[in-house]
């Protein structure tokens, strides 16, 4: 072969390898700032804790977050009932459920956004504080944050209005229980005396 032939076929081998790495590779991630914890809690109007239901049917948007239901074990901030419909940037599921599947729970800090008709975390993943029991997730001054946050606002555990019914339902019971065992009573009673009679 020709010289003139050999560079040639090797400039273009060089070119289109450049070409190749320099073509962005498709990566499914969001990326985000990270802000201060402080600033990420003054902006939440609901913080929670608990786990997302990722078995149940998410609510899409036309934003990058999807609302998922998400069962509150306790609430620190906000009036929010025994389950809300969280958002969640799609791309972090994966790892969620994961950390979930492990026993990780989350603090969310929630926000309203204009895209969105649920709740958010504030600024994606900012917003979602990994809690392993009671110890937080993060590294450096977010865990410390997030550790003094926690001791310093108790949280206060949802107690299910099914509990209050079912109490509430044994207290009837156990009134119409006594009232049956006070009639027979009487009843054994009066036919006592009737016999005698």
């Amino acid at each position: 072969m020709k010289r003139g032939v050999v560079e040639m076929r090797y400039f273009i081998g060089s070119l289109i390898v450049i070409l190749l790495y320099s073509l962005p590779l498709q990566v499914n991630a969001t990326s985000y700032e990270k802000i201060d914890p402080e600033e990420v809690v003054d902006r939440a109007e609901v913080i929670v804790i608990g786990s997302y239901d990722f078995n149940r049917r998410s609510e899409v948007s036309e934003f990058v977050f999807d609302g998922h239901p998400f069962k509150v074990d306790a609430v620190l901030r906000g009036d929010v009932g025994e389950e809300i419909t969280a958002g969640i940037d799609r791309f972090d599921v994966s790892w969620a459920k994961d950390f979930q599947d492990e026993g990780g729970r989350f603090m969310l800090l929630l926000e309203n956004i204009p895209e969105a008709d649920f709740l958010t975390p504030v600024v994606a993943a900012n917003g979602m504080v990994q809690l392993q029991g009671e110890v937080v997730k993060e590294d450096g001054k977010d865990k410390d944050f997030y550790t003094e946050l926690l001791k310093e606002n108790p949280p206060q555990t949802k107690q299910s209005p099914k509990s209050e019914e079912s109490a509430s339902f044994t207290s009837v019971l156990f009134l119409v229980g006594v009232f049956n065992i006070g009639g027979v009573f009487f009843l054994r009673r009066r036919s006592h005396w009737a016999g005698r009679l």
